[in-house]
Order: C-alpha cells, then structure tokens, then sequence
C-alpha cells in the first residue's frame, strides 16, 4: 500500500496497482540472494520441498484503497 500511495499522489486519477512478494520457507522469510552461491543455498533448500509465496497486492483509484494478499504454495521437484 505505501508504494502504490506514494505513486498515487501524483497520478490521481489513474489506477495504480503496487505489489510486494516475500518467500518463506520453514518459518523464514527468505530474502533475495547475495550472490550465485547464496542463491544455490537457497534453491538447494528448497529442492524437493514446499515453501510459501505470499503477494501481496494494493490497488488504488482516486479516493478507492482495495488491498489483499494471495498466498501460493509451491513445491519444487528434485
């Protein structure tokens, strides 16, 4: 919600649509990667295991606020 506000004062009388997305996985939120071998750590932890994408979506239109969350579920194969 606070990027599509910061956007919609200037755009007023467009539609503006933020969206952020997180990973968790065991109970940790997994953030973007340092580098190729952070992210083959994370890739390998998540092989053959189900982890949670959440979305999380904030639309806004002149004096209109819809937001919500979608909450994804994805399992990688080995």
């Amino acid at each position: 919600m606070r990027k599509a506000k910061e956007i919609s004062k200037d755009h007023y009388d467009d539609i503006v649509i933020g969206s952020d997305t997180i990973v968790t996985y065991d109970n940790e939120v997994l953030e973007k990667p340092i580098d190729e071998k952070d992210a083959y750590r994370m890739l390998s932890m998540l092989n053959n295991n189900t982890h949670r994408v959440i979305s999380g979506v904030a639309i806004i239109y002149r004096d209109i606020e819809i937001k919500f969350i979608e909450v994804s579920y994805v399992t990688f194969n080995e």
